[in-house]
This record gives structure tokens, sequence and C-alpha cells, in this order.
């Protein structure tokens, strides 16, 4: 069975409906007819959500996910760093984890600094980043197979994060071709 993660633009696409939310929908039709195993990264709570803002609590992120029908869906626990997770929902970083973390990071934004601006702009960009580097550090400790996005950070670097265990890096679109039955 496949093990497919969504990131955090998957989950929106689905939300608000955009172009590619029909093939992640496809995604968790095939999860819902147990075709696939599917997952989301708990750091995408963290993100900047709708309207502004990030979710003052991990349980708007799980009501979230039910509205949307993910309701169930498995959570991966990301490495807990300050300021990007919420307790209970993360797991204290090995040394293995903080190494993924920063050689994913020098791939993925070499030009991150590893603290928050005192710019609004600057820290929301800050932390979206670092939780991309999270999505990608727990799709590969967890050992999914798949990673659903449409970012480009992970498209233009597909080679140096599969070689660190960021396996199969694919849109929305291609990963549902993947979940179709044969």
């Amino acid at each position: 069975m496949l093990h497919i993660t969504l990131d955090t633009n998957a989950i929106i696409d689905l939300e608000e409906d955009r172009e590619d939310g029909i093939y992640v929908a496809e995604i968790v039709q095939a999860w819902r007819s147990n075709q696939i195993d599917l997952s989301v990264v708990a750091v995408s709570a963290s993100e900047k959500q709708l309207g502004g803002g990030i979710n003052e609590t991990f349980e708007k992120f799980e009501a979230k996910l039910n509205r949307i029908k993910l309701d169930g869906v498995t959570i991966l626990l990301p490495p807990a760093f300050w300021d990007v997770f919420y307790w209970d929902h993360a797991l204290w970083p090995s040394q293995e984890m903080e190494n993924l973390k920063q050689k994913i990071q020098e791939i993925m934004f070499p030009e991150m600094l590893t603290d928050f601006s005192k710019n609004k702009k600057s820290q929301e960009t800050w932390r979206s980043k670092f939780c991309d580097i999270l999505i990608a550090v727990s799709h590969a400790y967890h050992g999914q197979d798949i990673l659903v996005t449409r970012d480009h950070h992970f498209h233009d670097n597909k080679v140096p994060l599969e070689l660190l265990g960021v396996h199969g890096i694919l849109t929305p679109r291609e990963a549902s071709e993947l979940c179709k039955p044969a």
C-alpha cells in the first residue's frame, strides 16, 4: 500500500476548492476506499490560515480536517521546534532529525535565517519556509512513499531531497494518477 503525505498547499487546495483540489479530492477518495494510506503533518496547523494568523490550538486544525473530509487521516508528528509546534503533536528531535532538518534547509532554503526577524512579513515567510522543511523531515523520517505538493521549492530540488529520503515528490495531478484503479 502506498503511504502518501499531503503538504499544507494540498490541504489548502482541498479547503479552498482550488484548481488542484480536484486531484487532492481523488487522492482522498482513494484513501477512503482503502487503496492508499494518507497522512498530513501536524506542523501544517502552524502555517498561516485563511484570513491570516495561525491556529490558536491544534483542535482548530483538527476541526478543519474534519470539515474537508480528512477526519481520521494519519497525522505525522514533526520534530518539535519552538514557535512552530503544538504540545503533544510533535516529537522531541533526535540528532538524526536535527541533521536531516539542517540538510533539507541547506537544499531548499540556503539563505534562510534560523531565527525570526522583527518584520511581520519576514516572520510569516520564515514560518512558511520552516514548516516546509519540517514537512520534508517528517515525510522522510516516517518513511512515506509520496509527498503531494505543488510547491516549487520541493520540485526544483527533487533529486537532492530524494537522496535524503524525501521520496516521491509529485504534484496533486501526478499523485492522483497513481491512485486510480488499474
